[in-house]
């Protein structure tokens, strides 16, 4: 993936494509920070055979790099305590 790419719709077409495999999905916009630049993204809510899941994704050209992140969480994301450890080094909710 280029940056040319990256920064067309190519992110928005991966979204998409994930949201066709699943059960009364829910995309909601979420403001969210890739190292502390700000970022597009979206927490998606779908259900299971085991109840409702969650995934954040976020996309942004950081340090001229294209970043695109994709975090599955069991459990409704609505602080930075609610994306585990090792991700939350990468990502936040918060700047």
């Amino acid at each position: 993936m280029n940056d040319e790419m990256f920064r067309g719709n190519l992110p928005e077409q991966f979204i998409s494509q994930i949201e066709t495999g699943l059960k009364d999905v829910k995309k909601v916009p979420l403001k969210v920070y890739i190292l502390k630049k700000p970022a597009k993204g979206y927490e998606i809510s779908f259900k299971t055979d085991d109840g409702i899941r969650y995934r954040i994704l976020a996309y942004a050209v950081v340090n001229n790099q294209p970043v695109l992140i994709q975090l599955s969480l069991n459990n409704e994301p609505k602080t930075n305590e609610d994306i585990p450890d090792f991700p939350r080094q990468i990502m936040s909710l918060t700047n």
